[in-house]
Formats: C-alpha cells, sequence, structure tokens
C-alpha cells in the first residue's frame, strides 16, 4: 500500500478565467513555504513529488522540492480541467455550469480528463505527493467515493487530501481543509 497527498496549489495571481497560466500571488506563496515547512516532517521517508504542468502548481511545489532535495516529475495528467478551445471570458461561467454539475452530465471528454487523472495517480506505486487543482482533486475523490456532484468539496489553498493506493485501487483516508476559497 502506498499513500498519495493530493495538494491544491497556492494562491494565485490571477483568477482561471482572468489568465491562462498564471503563477503565486505573494500570499500563494507564503502558503507553499508553510505547506512545505509542515507537510516535510509529516512525510514518511522517500516520497516521488508530482506536480501539475502549470505555473500555479510548479511554485507550491519548489518549495517542498528544495527541502526534500528532490526534482518534481511535472505530469499533464494531473493539470487543471481542459477547457479546449475556450476564451478567457467563455471559461468562466463553462467552469461554474462543470461545477453545479453531476459527473453523469458533464461532456465526454471531462470524464476522459477524470478516468486519466485517476489512472495516473494509481500508477503512482511508491508515495507521492502531488500538487494539483481544486477541480481535478474533486474529480478524484467523487471517482473514489462515488459521489456525483461534480464538487464534492472546496479545497483549500495549499490543503491536503491524503489518498491510500492499494492493489484494488484508490480510497479517501480524509479531505483537505475545506473553505469557501476562489476557484474562479
Amino acid at each position: 500500500m502506498s499513500t498519495v497527498y493530493l495538494v491544491r496549489h497556492g494562491q494565485a495571481a490571477a483568477a482561471w478565467n482572468e489568465a491562462r497560466d498564471p503563477g503565486l500571488d505573494a500570499i500563494g506563496q507564503e502558503q507553499a513555504e508553510r505547506l512545505a515547512a509542515s507537510l516535510s516532517g509529516q512525510l514518511p521517508g522517500a516520497v516521488h513529488l508530482v506536480s501539475s504542468p502549470l505555473r500555479r502548481a510548479q511554485e507550491t511545489m519548489a518549495p517542498l522540492a528544495r527541502q526534500l532535495g528532490t526534482e518534481p516529475m511535472v505530469d499533464p495528467a494531473v493539470a487543471e480541467v481542459p477547457s479546449p478551445g475556450l476564451s478567457l471570458d467563455e471559461r468562466g461561467p463553462w467552469l461554474q455550469q462543470l461545477l453545479r454539475s453531476q459527473w453523469a452530465d458533464v461532456d465526454e471528454h471531462v470524464r476522459l480528463w477524470q478516468r486519466q487523472a485517476v489512472a495516473a495517480l494509481n500508477g503512482y506505486r511508491d508515495d507521492t505527493v502531488v500538487v494539483t487543482h481544486a477541480v481535478l482533486i474533486n474529480a478524484v475523490v467523487a471517482a473514489c467515493t462515488g459521489e456525483t456532484p461534480v464538487l464534492v468539496f472546496r479545497p483549500d489553498y495549499c490543503s491536503v487530501t491524503v489518498l491510500d493506493r492499494s492493489e484494488a485501487g484508490l480510497s479517501v483516508r480524509c479531505l483537505g481543509g475545506d473553505a469557501q476559497t476562489r476557484i474562479l
């Protein structure tokens, strides 16, 4: 059995519908530093580090990687939910509608993204810290628990959702901190 630590990135410098790939703002950088200090002492021995390719996730991972002296792998399978072909103006309403949806009602490309994310996490055989995004964390939690809403909970910035991975698959050990944080 291994453990997967799903970490939501720190506070971004711009909302999802304001910039395609913003980095962290000053608060987000402080959150990432606190995460590294807190999480590094809780991790069991050696862990693999995986980050979404988006800047806010990589910048959140950087302090933990420095502290552990290891280089994170960047994995597109743990990137934010894809919104192909949508302008920034269209992305906000699209995401709001998605978050009000049930998994049975979402487009096939979103369900495929969810399945690929779960498969990637199942493929990490060792203890792994993954810095990713709120919607992906919700997609994985829903897949593990059978929850039907797309938005199961609102993971706070730099919160840690812990999954157990066994031969039977992934199960949720505990959800990260739930807060009314900005998803858009």
